[in-house]
């Protein structure tokens, strides 16, 4: 049998080019290296490398057994991430940005019910704040409608997020069944900020019809919208599955515009899987999925 350590001294210094180079990543005396080779090619009677001074170079059998090191090397950290990754849902944290707490919340809850070890974090913002986030490893997963296009970053469909329009249910549109779009956007509505994907989503469908919004009230978050409409302010918009469970308002499509819109959960594609951001995944499709 080969001894593992004679393996892993051998890659150490065919990656580094050199003995010393090899001794001062691996930590590792130079001596006890060069016996580690040594012992490997009197082991089988071959010769790894060509020695000249102080250089060295491999040989062609040398080059061959260090294409076999390499995966060696790689299939080890990646047996030393699985683990670590297990260990982690019992004593590692988990943090989640959503630019709906409503959605985010719920599978917070679960989490901490499944891996009671885990910490579990929950950070909020509008979508382009909490992809932000993810991309300055600030967050281990979002939640968010608008992912973007961005390099390294991995997005996957969560739930169908449409938005709709929240009418107070005294206001003489209340009783249609479907909002036309020419009779909405004569009305006073109540807004996300300009950023917020809701907004950007809704003024873009507008465009597409050749209609523009009128009166408009601008509020910061979408918990303001609902109490704008609640009192009577005017006409809200928001993502179906966010309209608050009150009598006081209903929640109507709008019949002329294309609203449909997505939830994606992102994270860092070289974090894809990793046990914490795996779960998280997991986690969120059992309990908020379009698959639930």
């Amino acid at each position: 049998m080969i001894n593992p350590l004679h393996l892993r001294a051998f890659n150490a210094v065919a990656e580094a080019g050199s003995f010393t180079g090899a001794a001062r990543r691996s930590a590792i005396s130079q001596p006890t290296l060069s016996e580690q080779v040594k012992s490997l090619e009197a082991r089988f009677e071959v010769s790894l490398f060509t020695r000249s001074g102080r250089s060295i170079r491999l040989t062609a059998l040398g080059e061959r057994l260090y294409q076999v090191t390499r995966r060696l090397a790689r299939l080890e950290l990646e047996a030393d991430r699985l683990l670590s990754d297990a260990q982690d849902l019992h004593t590692g944290e988990l943090r989640l940005a959503a630019s709906a707490p409503v959605h985010a919340v719920p599978i917070f809850a679960e989490l901490e019910r499944q891996h009671p070890g885990l910490r579990v974090m929950l950070s909020s913002g509008n979508s382009e704040q909490v992809v932000a986030e993810v991309l300055d490893q600030q967050a281990d997963v979002a939640i968010t409608a608008d992912p973007g296009t961005h390099a390294g970053l991995h997005a996957e469909p969560l739930m169908r997020n449409d938005l709709v329009a929240i009418v107070p249910t005294d206001h003489p549109l209340a009783h249609l069944t479907a909002l036309p779009a020419a009779r909405l956007v004569a009305e006073r509505l109540v807004l996300r900020e300009p950023q917020s994907m809701t907004r950007r989503r809704f003024t873009t469908a507008v465009a597409a019809v050749e209609l523009a919004l009128g009166d408009v009230l601008t509020v910061d978050t979408r918990e303001a919208v609902h109490v704008a409409v609640r009192e009577g302010i005017g006409i809200g918009i928001s993502a179906e599955r966010e309209v608050p469970d009150d009598p006081r308002v209903v929640a109507r499509p709008v019949a002329d515009l294309d609203l449909a819109m997505t939830e994606y959960l992102v994270c860092l594609q070289d974090r894809r899987n990793s046990e914490p951001v795996r779960t998280g995944f997991a986690v969120a499709h059992q309990v908020i999925g379009d698959t639930h």
